[in-house]
């Protein structure tokens, strides 16, 4: 995290971190699942398996998901 920090101010760039919800980039949520349980440094993945053509494909029409917050 220190390195992308360190990145960023040395970019001459607009650059603005958000919080995003996993819901707002289930996309980004299930490659970070599974390079979690993966056992490789790297994974290439040439065909996506369904669930994730699913979430692509969800992402790509913008289908919301309603993410419950406690008050």
């Amino acid at each position: 995290v220190e390195q992308c920090r360190e990145l960023i101010k040395t970019a001459n760039g607009g650059f603005i971190i958000e919080h995003c919800y996993r819901e707002g980039n289930r996309v980004a949520d299930w490659l970070a699942n599974e390079g979690v349980e993966a056992n490789h440094i790297v994974t290439v993945i040439i065909n996506p398996p369904v669930n994730l053509c699913n979430t692509l494909r969800d992402d790509v029409t913008e289908v919301s998901i309603p993410k419950l917050l406690n008050s």
